[in-house]
């Protein structure tokens, strides 16, 4: 089992290789193992990382992300498909297919999605495009977008921008930054343990990428100028 999870270090953090052959149980288990082992390591520090060797489902990186946010590691990425591949047909966009056949509250867009008032718990929507609401966004709701994501209310659910990964420089703006999680690309955040918050500067902020790292600042003229360029 000392071989199900191996960690190496990275020149942008931790590479956490998973075995491919084994029942995701096991991973969950070797994993927990690792970080107790390496609890001194992970205090206290901005750790990144990357994880990699198996496909993994929505809903097991959401049991990973949970294990790791214990540990305040919130800046976690997966690598899940084959980056030789066309883009377009990663696993991103085939969660996305998945998802709406199983869930009724899923509303799924073409183009961009415009959505006036309150996004419920239990509520999805899916834009090919970019997504942009009218309103809050309750926990146990969720946002999916092929590019941006802007909210102009509280964002306290999950939103998940550049799930088209041949998209370049996806963000989430929102006037009320304090979400379950949110993701860019193949980059997924959770708010720390402790606080369950981001940056929360009763502001508008927006979360975006540099150097593989998922940022949350208030809105700079000349951040956004620089990402558009």
């Amino acid at each position: 089992m000392n071989n199900l999870v191996i960690f190496k270090g990275h020149t942008d953090g931790i590479l956490v290789l998973l075995d491919n052959n084994t029942d995701f149980e096991n991973i969950i288990t070797a994993l927990v193992r690792k970080l107790e082992e390496n609890k001194n390591f992970f205090k206290n520090s901005d750790i990144v990382m990357k994880i990699k060797g198996r496909v993994l489902d929505m809903i097991q990186k959401e049991i990973l992300l949970e294990i790791l946010s214990a540990k305040n590691i919130t800046q976690v990425s997966f690598i899940d498909f084959d980056e030789l591949s066309d883009p377009i047909d990663n696993l991103n966009i085939k969660i996305v297919e998945e998802i709406i056949e199983n869930k009724p509250n899923t509303i799924k867009y073409s183009n961009t999605c415009y959505w006036t008032g309150i996004l419920r718990s239990g509520q999805e929507i899916i834009s090919e495009g970019s997504a942009i609401i009218i309103g809050d966004v309750n926990p146990g709701a969720v946002i999916r977008a092929y590019e941006n994501i802007i909210v102009l209310g509280n964002l306290n659910g999950r939103a998940f921008a550049g799930m088209n990964t041949i998209f370049e420089n996806p963000y989430i703006i929102a006037y009320g930054m304090n979400p379950e999680q949110i993701g860019l690309g193949e980059f997924l955040a959770t708010a720390p343990r402790e606080t369950k918050k981001f940056v929360g500067l009763n502001a508008p902020e927006i979360a975006y990428l540099n150097s593989g790292v998922i940022h949350v600042d208030k809105i700079d003229i000349k951040l956004m100028q620089s990402m558009i360029q």
